[in-house]
């Protein structure tokens, strides 16, 4: 009995000793494979950051001298930027790749890198004109130089401090072949474009707007409510947002949109991030509007002759033009005080005015996005009295790289516009400045008793069915209002290196 015993915790001693012997050995094996898993990351992150180092020195073509601040990076693996001296520094994938410099009012220009050779350039402001530029066509966008269309290009970087209101009034004189003409002076009433003249007599002679790849609907939808005055949407893009403006005066026009086209394409590219690195752009911009020089007219003593002459052209004898109150001197007339003023009717109308106008931008992002957002806030001042134009703004645009092969990008915009108006037509009874060409300077602004006393209130129309300038300014009310949103998204896949 004691022999079986002993023989069970031999075995049982045994057992134990097994079992952790077989522990040990897992044990062991997990800490093998846990440390070879350790070796494999390292040697990961080990080649992730390898790479030549290259160096550089980055100068200002128009002052050879060195710029500060340029941003140069190569898209996805690294960025810098120069210093005091234009110096930079820089770690690229080999010496087969090109480095991008940028910077805010500066031309882009990518530059190739070569082992042992520092990279001396040249960059440009935004408003110099090049062969070297690229050009927005319907197929695309190409150099200039090779582009067999008949397009100009108008590069509207670096012109921030430029006070036209619009891409339209913008393009004057800045394209060949292009008629610019603004339509009169009145805020936000923006220019009629004609490229290469006039192409009917009866249907329109304006091009077609392209922004960001959408066609823009330009047109005006009738007249306006306000006599004289004609809608222009361009007005609810804002100059500062604008990249580039590139004009295509031939048939390549009607081979990418067709009949549309016959007039010619006017193509908007708005701002889109060109760097990682966040930059923030504001603008402020104020001017003074002085009010045009006064036309000669007559004064009251030269207009009591000229009135008189019209009557007697009428048949009326003179007595009865005498009898007339606004011919009567005699100061016992009740009626003397109120025809006998010298009033300047168009110092009643005409004002000189003040124009500002603030807009920020900020860019930015990462290698998986990268984002362009901005603001502003537009008011000029008409030299017509109690007009003006009032105007805020946002747009937002952004590149998505969501795979690989699979980008995405949008730009959407928000405008709101308000413009005071007056009638700017030739009408006799509601366009004030017209009127204070017209109106009898012996007629006061204001009514006026028997004794002379000056009334606060206004005069009304007079005895020649003229109405008064002055009432048309403080109490005639004329608003345009609107709201536009424009918006779109594009999705591109690339399916080898030729197919898109």
């Amino acid at each position: 009995m004691m022999y079986n015993f002993t023989k069970i915790k031999k075995a049982c001693l045994m057992l134990v000793c097994l079992v952790t012997t077989s522990l040990a050995l897992s044990a062991q094996e997990v800490d093998t494979a846990k440390t070879y898993t350790d070796t494999t990351t390292v040697k990961v992150k080990l080649k992730t950051v390898r790479g030549e180092k290259v160096t550089g020195t980055i100068i200002d073509g128009n002052t050879n001298k060195p710029l500060v601040g340029i941003n140069i990076s190569v898209i996805g693996f690294s960025a810098a930027i120069t210093d005091d001296k234009g110096n930079f520094s820089i770690t690229v994938p080999d010496y087969n790749s090109s480095i991008q410099i940028s910077s805010s009012g500066y031309q882009t220009k990518v530059v190739p890198v070569y082992k042992g050779k520092p990279v001396k350039t040249k960059i440009y402001p935004a408003s110099y004109t090049s062969v070297y530029n690229e050009v927005v066509t319907p197929t695309g966008t190409q150099s200039q130089a090779r582009s067999v269309a008949a397009v100009n290009n108008i590069n509207v970087q670096g012109n921030w401090g430029n006070n036209s209101e619009s891409a339209g009034s913008f393009m004057q004189g800045r394209a060949a072949g292009v008629r610019v003409t603004r339509r009169s002076g009145t805020p936000g009433i923006g220019a009629d474009i004609f490229i290469r003249g006039f192409n009917s007599l009866y249907g329109t002679n304006q091009p077609l707007y392209v922004v960001d790849g959408m066609v823009y609907d330009a047109n005006s939808y009738g007249l306006s409510l306000a006599k004289g005055h004609v809608n222009n949407p361009l007005q609810f893009i804002d100059l500062r947002d604008i990249e580039n403006i590139s004009v295509v005066k031939d048939a390549t026009a009607t081979a990418a949109y067709g009949v549309k086209a016959a007039n010619g394409i006017v193509l908007i590219t708005t701002n889109r991030a060109r760097d990682l690195a966040t930059n923030i752009d504001f603008s402020a911009f104020s001017g003074f509007n002085f009010k045009p020089q006064q036309l000669p007219v007559m004064r009251a003593a030269d207009y009591r002759v000229y009135l008189s002459d019209v009557l007697k052209s009428r048949g009326l004898t003179n007595a009865a033009i005498a009898a007339l109150p606004y011919m009567n001197d005699n100061t016992s007339n009740p009626d003397y005080y109120k025809y006998h003023n010298e009033t300047d009717w168009q110092k009643q109308v005409l004002r000189n005015s003040f124009d500002q106008n603030y807009f920020l931008k900020v860019t930015g992002g990462d290698n998986i996005a990268k984002y362009a957002l901005s603001a502003s806030y537009n008011r000029d001042k008409g030299v017509i009295d109690s007009t003006d134009n009032l105007k805020y703004s946002t747009r937002f645009n952004s590149d998505l790289n969501l795979t690989k092969k699979l980008q995405g990008n949008t730009s959407l915009a928000f405008t709101y516009t308000e413009q005071t108006l007056k009638d700017q037509s030739i009408s006799p009874g509601t366009n004030p400045l017209f009127l204070s060409l017209i109106k009898s300077p012996f007629m006061n602004r204001n009514d006026v008793s028997s004794t002379g006393a000056v009334s606060p209130n206004l005069a009304d129309y007079d005895t020649l069915q003229v109405s008064n300038p002055r009432s048309l300014i403080e109490k005639g009310l004329n608003q345009k209002k609107a709201y536009r949103f424009v918006g779109n998204i594009n999705f591109d896949y690339t399916f080898n290196k030729t197919f898109k």
